[in-house]
């Protein structure tokens, strides 16, 4: 039996593996998985030990977390049907709970410290958005696929209007907060307060809903498959393009499915109608986003298809012909190995309504629609939709474990609920949260940490050894005034404002813009060659509706590509300016160093240089009427009239002797040219467009003088702080009393960070 050690550290997205002690060879297999979140080869550990040591037996000891270690148990369980046996344990390992919990209560001990980088409102503020990092779910459909009844279904109650057609028309964002009673803040499209409701429910959904005034609805309760605790997740439905009461609701779906965007999307599809034009447009947009951010990206998307209680056993085939379409289909789209959910949300609904009502009545009504939903999703092998997605074996296993318990105890509606395929969407979020994003979050929350810490360090660190060089107090003092001088002094600054003023700041904006503007029109100009060169107006009116959606979905894949364009100018413009701060730093350090003396002004500060940010979103899109040409023509068409002869009546072969004739008939029609048509609508979308461009350089080059100014006071701020710095150090060459004061404090000091460091350093391992 070999003895196998796996660690897995998902804080830093580490595994290390010993067999007898020792690691694997530079060739082997188990190598390439190292790196990589332990989820994604989890399934594989036990084969790829048994292939690449040549044995069955295994004495496994596993350091890592508990829903790792349930992966990993779950593998080996599966493991054992192919004779390769593991004896497992686990090691005691402090869960993402207690390292939350570590981490404040660290950062309130160290607030209590004379350390003045830490104090600030600043360092508290980053330190809180670090740690209450939302986890955003958008829900995505186009109409009549069921997506609010879904997100009912996950709620546990009817909230989300659901009547059958388009409903959603405002954008509803759904903040969990682990409190049963919902409450809801309205606003209007500048996001100003309509009103506030401490406690929402249907009806007022619905009638916010109808409300042209209220653009989005801010929702706080329980999303009960979650805490509060793990993440702050946030489920957001849409309207689809279909029937958005407000262009601007598409901006959220369209940043969603940005490359760039983090949100977990929910796509919801209806199981009886798969093929849709408004759903493909969606679908090609996603397997985009999806192709640039390889397989992290892929794993954010989700794929309901919903409505599948409708299926009868006798006419539909889930496994072997719904699934392997639907891939297919996906597949045509663009989009790869996806990530399948069957669903039934209605039933799903019903039944949580159902256990969560005290109201006798409602319980009885929901009960008669309930039974033979249930019983069907029980009887029908093929509606135990839980079977059919692929996933972790860790909640493949809990919801299998759920069901048997169900089963046991004769549970109706637990059964049918398992079925409905709920569980696994909730399961696989909940995953995706509590084993990517929470240790992401205290990563990200330590590293925050840090730099106010390492700031701290780098200055005691200084002092100490300036106060320790008490035979050079007149030179160091002498040194360090001037330092000071310069630091504060106004003429220094004023240069070093004129130098920044005068810097040419290179950009590829103009560029990746242009290749935008390029990218719609060509978008544009292809959608009408399939259109005859001429056509009737109804004919014509069709493409014209095409045409809109598509203008409106273009609209707003360029705005989001504009808005990240613009940001990532931003920053690297702001990072340029910071890089010359940074080296009139070093030069000033240089200067002010020697004789065994080195002063690092930057790394005194470098807790306020990691927040030094511009960051602006521009609000703006193409604003084109579209209007159809028509024209009106007249032409010739050939009509047959056929001509009555009565004296058929009364002859007995009367069909032979019908009789009939043409004639050219001059008729009015409404006609419409592709070329005039092209010309009408596509003309002033390539005009603005090209107003749009030149807001968008316009605003760049605004917005370069505003990021000057921004860290010109930024600027100012570092000065201030490093002046107050350069003080004390001067203060410790001013006696040798103040110098024996000022080693004393700095080595206490220092103590104590070294102390802090290592508790911090040690919540990011396992």
């Amino acid at each position: 039996m070999l003895d196998v050690i796996i660690k897995y550290n998902p804080y830093k997205v580490v595994s290390t593996i010993t067999v007898n002690g020792e690691e694997p060879k530079q060739n082997s297999k188990l190598n390439q998985f190292l790196n990589q979140r332990f989820q994604l080869w989890v399934d594989q550990v036990p084969s790829l030990l048994a292939e690449e040591y040549n044995d069955d037996e295994f004495d496994l000891t596993f350091f890592g977390t508990e829903l790792d270690y349930q992966d990993l148990l779950a593998a080996i369980k599966v493991a054992e049907k192919s004779d390769i046996h593991f004896r497992a344990k686990k090691m005691a390992a402090k869960e993402f709970g207690d390292k939350e919990k570590d981490i404040r209560d660290l950062f309130e001990r160290v607030r209590k410290l004379p350390f003045e980088e830490l104090q600030s409102p600043a360092v508290s503020n980053a330190f809180e958005l670090a740690f209450n990092e939302l986890l955003e779910v958008n829900v995505v459909a186009t109409m009549s696929a069921g997506k609010s009844t879904l997100i009912n279904a996950l709620l546990g109650k009817k909230l989300m209007p659901s009547k059958q057609g388009a409903c959603t028309a405002t954008i509803t964002k759904i903040q969990d907060d682990d409190d049963d009673t919902f409450k809801a803040t309205a606003v209007d499209a500048n996001k100003t307060e309509i009103e506030h409701y401490s406690v929402l429910d249907y009806k007022t959904m619905m009638a916010l809903n109808r409300n042209p005034e209220v653009s989005e609805v801010q929702v706080s309760g329980n999303i009960p498959f979650v805490t509060s605790e793990e993440v702050s997740l946030v489920l957001i439905d849409t309207p689809g393009p279909d029937n958005a009461r407000d262009k601007k609701h598409g901006l959220v779906t369209a940043k969603a499915l940005d490359q760039s965007s983090k949100m977990l999307v929910l796509f919801v599809m209806n199981g009886g109608k798969l093929h849709d034009d408004a759903q493909d447009a969606f679908l090609k947009r996603i397997a985009k986003s999806m192709s640039v951010g390889g397989k992290q990206s892929r794993e954010r998307f989700m794929f309901v298809i919903n409505k599948l209680d409708a299926y009868e056993e006798e006419d539909d085939d889930i496994a072997n012909e719904t699934i392997p379409d639907t891939i297919k289909y996906l597949e045509d789209m663009g989009i790869e190995n996806p990530n399948i959910f069957p669903a039934a949300a209605e039933p799903a609904l019903l039944i949580r309504r159902y256990l969560n009502t005290y109201d006798d009545v409602e319980k009885e009504m929901l009960l008669e629609k309930i039974k033979p939903l249930a019983q069907k999703l029980i009887d029908q092998e093929q509606l135990h939709l839980e079977t059919y997605p692929h996933l972790v074996r860790s909640c493949q296993t809990k919801i299998d474990d759920e069901l048997a318990t169900a089963i046991q105890n004769n549970d109706i509606l637990g059964q049918a609920l398992i079925h409905s395929g709920i569980r696994g969407i909730e399961e696989t979020i909940r995953m995706y949260v509590t084993k990517y994003c929470r240790p992401a979050k205290i990563t990200n929350v330590v590293n925050t940490f840090k730099h106010g810490l390492d700031s701290a360090e780098a200055f005691e660190t200084t002092k100490k050894e300036i106060a320790s060089r008490q035979s050079e107090q007149k030179e160091l003092e002498a040194k360090i005034s001037k330092l000071t001088q310069k630091l504060s002094s106004k003429s220094e600054n004023e240069a070093f404002k004129k130098k920044i003023s005068a810097l040419e700041i290179t950009t590829k904006l103009t560029g990746n813009v242009d290749s935008l503007i390029s990218d719609v029109d060509s978008s544009l100009t292809q959608f009408f060659s399939q259109c005859p060169s001429e056509m009737e107006e109804d004919e014509a009116m069709d493409y014209i509706r095409k045409f809109t959606k598509l203008t409106l979905t273009k609209q707003n894949e360029f705005q989001v590509a504009v808005d990240r364009l613009l940001h990532e100018d931003i920053q690297a413009k702001s990072q340029q300016l910071l890089n010359e701060y940074i080296k009139k730093l070093a030069a000033l350090s240089e200067e002010f160093s020697g004789n065994g003396l080195s002063i690092d002004l930057a790394s005194f500060v470098q807790n306020k240089l990691a927040t030094l940010n511009a960051d602006s979103i521009i609000d703006g899109s193409i604003d084109s009427r579209i209007e159809h040409h028509k024209e009106t023509r007249t032409r010739t068409v050939s009509k047959q009239r056929k001509w009555f002869n009565p004296m058929r009546l009364f002859k007995g072969d009367y069909y032979d002797v019908e009789e009939s004739y043409q004639v050219d008939v001059k008729e009015e029609i409404k006609f419409v040219s592709r070329e005039k048509l092209v010309n009408q609508l596509v003309a002033p979308i390539r005009k603005s467009l090209k107003t749009e461009r030149t807001r968008i350089l316009d605003f760049a080059k605004e917005e370069t003088t505003n990021i000057k100014e921004y860290f010109y006071e930024q600027f100012d701020e570092v000065d201030a702080i490093l002046t107050q710095k350069a003080n004390e150090l001067r203060e410790a060459t001013t006696s040798k009393k103040a110098s024996e004061e000022a080693l004393k404090n700095a080595n206490t000091l220092l103590k104590q960070l070294e102390e802090v460091k290592a508790e911090l350093a040690a919540i990011l391992e396992i």
